[in-house]
């Protein structure tokens, strides 16, 4: 289990590494990464994958038509 000195300890490295202004962007980048794992974990996607294929399909077939 993470205690208290523990966190205090981790994030006091962070701002020394990295600095107190780039924490945020860093905190963002996890938060998204977790997001999306998780969707993934669901089988959730971002992206429709069949509807753009169908859009490049639709638009090779008018570009020879």
């Amino acid at each position: 289990m993470i205690s208290l000195t523990h966190i205090l300890l981790i994030v006091l490295v962070l701002v020394v590494l990295f600095g107190p202004n780039k924490l945020p962007e860093i905190g963002r980048s996890i938060g998204k990464g977790t997001k999306n794992f998780k969707k993934a974990l669901k089988g959730e996607e971002d992206i429709d994958i069949t509807h753009t294929v169908k859009r490049i399909e639709d638009d090779n077939d008018e570009s020879h038509g």
